[in-house]
């Protein structure tokens, strides 16, 4: 008997031992490859990304994944699968931003990692991901894939919502390889009915303020008319569900993702509906995955809810508001636009919306949403008997974006976005331009470019990527910035360009490489017809408590900043850029406010409020002639004349250093002159011949020939007209003449010493 129940535990665990395998192994073991994002740049080391056919062309477009191998499926109608149709292995520093991705396919891309834990950083080389890269390294082209837990149209992979790195991090979105996985249904990008993907999220409070790692509440209209804010919520998700009486089930009205110090949320709860919040639980790739839009099922489970995104549990009813049958549409929100924003200005506006119907108070509500969707309420639940409401002045800041949320007493909610213009904004030539924001961080964490289509009377898209250099914007330049057909460009590169690599002692990107990167930008903008603005960055700030140099390997504030920041004014004249330099304004910044805490490279909120201030001053004196100025530059040479000049347009009361301009023959000399424009004005800058005194021919020397050569000159038997004047006037008086003769004759001898 004892034999038999051994017997009976072994064959348990031989049947059990797959069924684990299959969950968490990835590798030879079982086939699988490992999935943790879906169309992110390459960015993030120590990850499998899949580049969706649906939204990324090709591989350049979210970077050269350079130190990543890279393997092409393309879907196959006749198997049923996709197929391995091509794969670059070769992950040393090799780009695959050319390889092209299929519609219909995707193209999975797998970097190591490397383990930074020894500086104080995160090891990002886990098993899953070596497990996952050494198997496929062995894949050869035709062999056959099966796609699960991913979503190629709705770009969303399904995990725990741990950090990808984490030991506890699991994903169940993965590749099979050779078979498909029993019972399981792979995804199928031609099948209509597959592009929706059900995503779960269960609640562990209801109406019970907590604030904790885990936590999922649900507030609804018995709560309150908002999650009050005795808590913040800055790390909290937030997810807003309203009846909709058209579909029959609720839907997702509004959404808030961002997390982290500063992003404190106070979202209005739905009379027929309710509000979700999440602190770090394992929903948060559910919360990441809703849509405005997108239809949602509440089922009652104990004294807990169940929430099903796009797609219903068909065995179970869900709930549904009490008096779901005479719930009407939502008031319709007049005064917005194609772009689906309401502009409005900072005094006396006033928000409209068409009758409900039945309808004898309205409620209305304001929520600032310059930093999170729906942060702190500017404007509390407010009830009124019109079919208007006036902000109170004060409330809106220009540059600033809000949501706005009206219902009726027994209707759906109506969420509209208001964007704060000054009112000379509304008046400016860049209302009816195209203007783009390309960059890195500095430019993709959106504070400044948000706030500055407020100041110009026109939305700014923002075309800036975290952890860029002009590398990876070369890579993503066509698909992100010219198929928008920007009429302005602000380009803003050099922080990661310029970073310095401890290992190889030299900054990530050459000052050649980035000069010649930047060029190729500017020419293609100006064969685009489109106006190129560069924007020269802001230094890292290693004080104490902010950056600390060599994390990740890197040094952000090593000291070649000033020279890829010179590179950027020489590039404005040269081809004939606008100019906005933030490294000269912040000369004057206490830089511990400018930037982020525990940070010294991203601006702080104050130092967004300033970057709007230096762009927007800027493209004001440019385009409307707002406090321009004109300063002169005048380029002189050692005896003080003017050998050329050019002319820069600032804005009154901005600052600059000037920049160098390339002149034949000539080396720009000057120290960097830092100036603060109060109006039109002259500033001169100091260049230098490569000719030195009494070198005729240009050698670098003074020999018997300069003296035969000037000589014959003098005499008229030969012209001299390839050497600066002063290189041949010896005696200094303005003329080439016998004296300047014999002062040669006499320094050849050693009886006499040109000085300059």
């Amino acid at each position: 008997m004892k034999k038999l129940r051994f017997l009976a535990v072994l064959l348990l665990t031989a049947m059990l031992l797959p069924l684990t395998l299959s969950a968490s192994a990835y590798g030879a073991g079982d086939n699988k490859l490992i999935i943790t994002h879906i169309n992110t740049t390459n960015s993030t080391e120590g990850s499998a990304i899949v580049l969706s056919g649906t939204a990324v062309q090709k591989v350049g477009e979210k970077g050269n994944f350079a130190w990543w191998s890279v393997y092409v499926f393309d879907w196959d109608d006749e198997q049923g699968c996709f197929v391995l149709v091509d794969k670059n292995t070769n992950s040393n520093n090799v780009d695959k931003s050319a390889m092209e991705i299929p519609e219909n396919g995707f193209a999975y891309c797998i970097c190591v990692g490397n383990d930074y834990s020894a500086s104080g950083g995160i090891n990002y080389i886990t098993d899953r991901i070596k497990d996952s890269n050494n198997y496929a390294k062995g894949l050869s082209e035709g062999d056959k894939a099966y796609l699960y837990g991913a979503n190629l149209f709705a770009g969303v992979v399904k995990n725990n919502g741990k950090n990808w790195y984490a030991a506890d991090y699991v994903s169940e979105s993965y590749v099979k390889i050779g078979s498909p996985d029993e019972g399981k249904a792979a995804y199928d990008p031609t099948d209509e009915s597959q592009r929706l993907v059900q995503f779960e999220i269960k609640t562990n409070y209801v109406n019970d303020k907590h604030y904790a790692n885990g936590d999922c509440i649900l507030f609804d209209a018995s709560f309150g008319d908002y999650v009050k804010n005795s808590y913040d919520y800055s790390w909290w998700r937030a997810l807003i569900c309203g009846w909709n009486p058209e579909k029959g089930c609720y839907t997702v009205i509004g959404t808030d993702n961002a997390t982290g110090s500063g992003n404190s949320k106070s979202p209005v709860i739905p009379k027929n509906g309710f509000v979700l919040m999440d602190c770090y639980s394992s929903y948060m790739s559910s919360f990441d995955a809703a849509k405005v839009g997108a239809n949602v099922y509440l089922y009652k489970e104990g004294d807990q809810y169940r929430v099903l995104l796009n797609l219903p549990d068909t065995s179970k009813t869900p709930v549904t508001p009490a008096n779901a049958d005479s719930i009407q549409a939502a008031p319709v929100l007049k005064g917005i636009s194609g772009d689906g924003k309401i502009k409005c200005t900072a005094e006396g506006f006033t928000v409209e919306w068409s009758a409900v119907e039945g309808a004898t108070s309205y409620t209305v509500s304001v929520n600032e949403s310059g930093v999170c969707t729906l942060g702190n309420l500017a404007v509390a639940p407010t009830v009124v008997t019109d079919t208007s409401f006036t902000l109170p002045d004060g409330i809106l800041e220009v540059g600033s974006a809000y949501t706005v949320t009206v219902s009726a007493n027994n209707s759906v909610s109506a969420v509209g976005k208001l964007f704060c213009f000054s009112a000379e904004a509304l008046e400016s030539s860049l209302s009816d331009k195209t203007v783009l924001a390309f960059g890195d961080s500095l430019t993709a964490r959106s504070g400044w470019v948000g706030m500055l289509g407020g100041f110009i009377g026109t939305e700014v898209i923002n075309a800036g990527v975290g952890g860029d250099s002009t590398n990876n914007a070369i890579a993503r330049f066509e698909n992100d910035v010219l198929k928008k057909n920007p009429d302005v460009a602000l380009v803003c590169f050099g922080m990661n360009d310029q970073a310095q690599s401890t290992s190889k002692g030299a900054p990530n990107v050459s000052l050649e490489t980035y000069i010649k990167n930047m060029t190729s930008i500017i020419t293609a903008l100006q064969k685009n017809g489109t106006d190129v603005i560069l924007i020269a960055p802001h230094d890292a700030y290693a004080g104490e408590g902010y950056y600390k140099p060599g994390e990740y390997g890197l040094d952000y504030a090593y000291g070649n900043m000033k020279d890829f920041c010179d590179a950027v004014r020489a590039l404005a004249v040269r081809y004939d850029c606008g100019l906005v330099d933030i490294y000269a304004e912040t000369q004057s910044v206490d830089m511990s406010k400018f930037l982020n805490v525990g940070d010294g490279i991203h601006q702080s909120p104050e130092g967004h409020t300033l970057w709007a201030k230096y762009v927007s001053d800027y493209l004001l004196a440019r385009y409307d002639g707002k406090n321009a100025a004109a300063v002169t530059v005048e380029c002189k040479n050692e005896r003080g004349e003017t050998i050329d000049s050019y002319e820069l347009i600032a804005a009154v009361g901005s600052s600059l250093y000037v920049p160098a301009k390339e002149i034949d023959g000539y080396t720009f000399e000057s120290e960097p002159q830092l100036v603060g424009v109060d109006g039109d004005m002259t500033v001169s800058c100091q260049y230098a011949s490569p000719h030195v005194f009494g070198d005729v021919d240009g050698d670098g020397r003074v020999a018997l020939r300069d003296y035969m050569m000037l000589k014959r000159h003098i005499l008229g038997s030969y012209t001299i007209t390839d050497v600066p004047l002063y290189a041949m006037d010896l005696n200094n008086n303005g003329e080439v003449e016998a004296m300047d003769y014999m002062v040669l004759k006499h320094t050849i001898l050693g009886t006499y010493t040109i000085s300059a």
